[in-house]
């Protein structure tokens, strides 16, 4: 019996950790072979990339590696997924085939480019992974060492697009050379979702720091520095990233996509905004079934419980935490010991709750 596992972050792990505690720890020999597949030998804190891309928290203190948070037992394969076929129940990497009794299907998400050009898509800076927080990092830097006045253009004013904007502010500031910073939204106004009074709130914060809203606005090109936007307005000289919105990162040969409330596959759809929470329950739900179908017992349903959110802002946050709405510096707090509880390690976890301190009292 086979169990593989695509994605070793939050639901991945969470499944196979399940999975492994539910045999006896002087015994393993009925459970399951588990194989999980990623094509990195670490997972990432995504929370922290925009954290990362500003400089203000180091990369290692945001992983974890596989080898030391995966159960013992549990094979590793370092490999890119380039598809899953559901019909042959295989998972196909560059190298090899998995055939698989069960799935787990826990790869996350990419940036979604839309229709736009694969020239379009290199000359982006974005924040799918470690290494592109790294890239955009490294060239924010070059990019405030060889000018005295930068422009940022971030596609995308939604909570990662914001927060990668405030960090980059707080780089450049350090820096003590001119940033500006444009933000294009295709909606009205920033984060309609909060309603109007939140969405001013921030709105004001932001513009408090100088950064820009093209609201009703996307991009049409970015050729030699220069963004162009749909109602002709030229950007010039520009460090341009993407913060548009996202896609499922694999290709899947079948009609089994989504997901329903047991979290089994089936062709309906269910969405969900990217949180840990979600994910870490989602996962060890899908480990429960797996368990439940090996043992010929009743599947449990996922029943979403949202826990909540906390948006870091530079010098204030936004969020809901059990129904109560959350704004000001003691978000801050909350979001750096949030992420630090769910981390990876206890070194991680300590100097995380000592960026929680340090970021809530950020002078203006």
């Amino acid at each position: 019996m086979r169990v593989v596992v695509i994605g070793g972050g939050f639901g991945g792990m969470a499944a196979i950790k399940t999975i492994y505690k539910a045999f006896p720890a002087d015994d393993k020999s009925a459970m399951p072979e588990i194989i999980l597949i990623d094509k990195h030998d670490h997972s990432t804190m995504l929370p922290s990339l925009p954290d990362i891309a500003g400089m203000r928290i180091e990369p290692e203190f945001a992983i974890g590696k596989y080898s030391e948070t995966a159960p013992n037992g549990v094979k590793i394969i370092k490999a890119c997924v380039e598809m899953v076929d559901f019909q042959t129940k295989s998972v196909v990497t560059e190298k090899e085939t998995y055939v698989y009794d069960y799935l787990v299907f826990a790869s996350g998400s990419v940036a979604n480019f839309y229709n736009n050009t694969p020239e379009f898509i290199v000359k982006c800076h974005k924040l799918d992974t470690l290494e592109d927080a790294l890239k955009l990092k490294d060239g924010f830097t070059t990019e405030i060492s060889n000018f005295d006045t930068v422009n940022v253009v971030i596609s995308g004013g939604g909570f990662t697009g914001l927060e990668l904007a405030t960090n980059l502010y707080h780089r450049a500031k350090y820096a003590k050379k001119k940033v500006n910073i444009y933000m294009i939204e295709l909606c009205d106004r920033i984060l309609p979702m909060l309603g109007e009074k939140r969405s001013k709130y921030v709105t004001n914060k932001m513009k408090a720091l100088g950064i820009e809203f093209l609201t009703s606005e996307s991009v049409v090109s970015f050729e030699e520095r220069k963004v162009t936007l749909k109602s002709g307005k030229i950007i010039d000289n520009t460090f341009f990233c993407w913060c548009s919105g996202v896609k499922m990162g694999l290709k899947a040969i079948g009609s089994h996509t989504v997901k329903d409330e047991k979290l089994s596959t089936k062709e309906r759809t269910m969405y969900l905004r990217r949180a840990v929470n979600f994910a870490y329950m989602q996962g060890k739900i899908a480990g429960k079934n797996i368990l439940a179908s090996l043992k010929v017992k009743e599947y449990k349903p996922y029943k979403m419980v949202d826990l909540g959110w906390v948006i870091p802002l530079y010098t204030t946050s936004i969020g809901e935490a059990f129904g109560k709405k959350i704004q000001g510096r003691k978000g801050i707090a909350m979001h750096y010991i949030i992420c630090g509880v769910k981390n990876y390690s206890f070194k991680n976890l300590y100097n995380y709750c000592k960026f929680a301190i340090i970021f809530m009292f950020t002078k203006e």
